[in-house]
This record gives C-alpha cells, structure tokens and sequence, in this order.
C-alpha cells in the first residue's frame, strides 16, 4: 500500500497533531496521504465528505476510539476501502493500533504485511419510506412517546420466529454483539466472534410474561 487517508477525531486528535506526523512520515517513506477530520463534536464544520478522499486510495487510517471508527466505517462502506483503527480514547475493541505502536503498523502496511478482515453490516429500512441506514454494529428499534410497551413480530428470512412484547429490540453483528446486548443483557447476552456472519438480537426490557 502507498497510498492513505487519515480520518481523525477533531476531538481526540487536536490540531491534527498525530494526523501531521502520519502524513509526513507517509510522504517520506515515498507514499501519499491526506489528512481528514470527524467532526463527531462538533467542534468546527469541517466534516469530511466522500468526494474528499482520492479514488487511489487504498487504505484509511481512523484516529479515534471504537465510535469514530464505526462511524468512518458506515460512512465510508460504498468505497471498499480497508480500514484500520487507531486507539486514542479509553477501551478500543476495535481499534487494535495505538499510537505509540501506528508506525510500526505503517510500515507493515506499506510492505505488504498485513491481512484483512470482513464484517458484515446490517441495512435498515423504515417501512412507507425510501430513508435506509446502515450500521457496523445494531440497529435499535424502540418506543418514541407515549409509555407502552411495544408488541414486536420478528421474522428471520421472511419466516415468522415469534412475538415479544418490550421496550424495543436490538439487532447485533458479530461486531456489536459485545455492545448493546452485554449492556442489556449481562453475563446472558450472546458475543459472537467478528468473524462470524451471524447476527443476534437481545430485547430491552423484555415483559416474558406476555412471550407466545
């Protein structure tokens, strides 16, 4: 690989301070690579836009935390282009780069020593609309207003599986499987492996009294 684009987290990486040391040791090892902002809080208008990364681009380099790399990831998954994650927040269990070690994770990249890894992703569709959305790790469905519970008919594959009655219901990819679901559901929840194409759901507050 020769040829980069770094997406950093205008929070997390002020003033470009470790996207400019990216760029310039790229450039130096005879690549090239431009340098992006996520722009998640806010701080300025400078988000980034498709059309702003090179059609030569063949790898993203994602300075930020487990949010920002699902969000570069989401926005960016019409291109094609591997990602890899760069931890500058507090846990990353997606983000297996830190910064003391990301040269060294450049340079592999840049001989040809690395693998891929591929996630599926999940499309969500609002009925009666033409809006779609697409997510790296859940999608939640969940009441809005009044205080009822929701009656919930779940089909897999077009076969009905069942009806639940609950606060609302989360659809997990293997990559978010650890999120929502362990949150929701504890030491029960159900964590798949990344390399899995499965998903699985875990309900919010479920009322099992009403399960048929």
């Amino acid at each position: 690989m020769k040829h980069f684009v770094v997406i950093a987290n205008a929070y997390k990486d002020r003033n470009f301070a470790l996207t400019n040391k990216i760029v310039a040791y790229i450039e130096q090892k005879g690549g090239t690579a431009k340098g992006l902002m996520s722009n998640v809080e806010a701080i300025s208008d400078n988000e980034f836009e498709l059309e702003d990364i090179p059609q030569d681009t063949q790898c993203i380099l994602v300075l930020g935390g487990d949010g920002t790399l699902i969000r570069a990831a989401t926005r960016v998954e019409t291109l094609e282009i591997p990602l890899m994650g760069v931890n500058l927040g507090t846990l990353g269990y997606l983000c297996e780069v830190e910064e003391a070690t990301v040269f060294d994770a450049i340079d592999s990249l840049m001989a040809d020593k690395y693998m891929t890894e591929d996630r599926i992703m999940l499309t969500g569709h609002k009925r009666g609309s033409e809006i779609s959305r697409v997510a790296l790790n859940d999608i939640v469905i969940h009441r809005k207003g009044n205080l009822q519970i929701l009656s919930l008919n779940v089909y897999v594959n077009g076969e009905f599986l069942n009806n639940y009655h609950a606060d609302g219901i989360i659809v997990a990819t293997p990559t978010g499987s650890t999120g929502y679901s362990m949150s929701d559901c504890g030491s029960e929840g159900r964590y798949d492996t990344a390399h899995t194409e499965q998903c699985s759901q875990s309900y919010v507050k479920e009322h099992c009294a009403f399960r048929r």
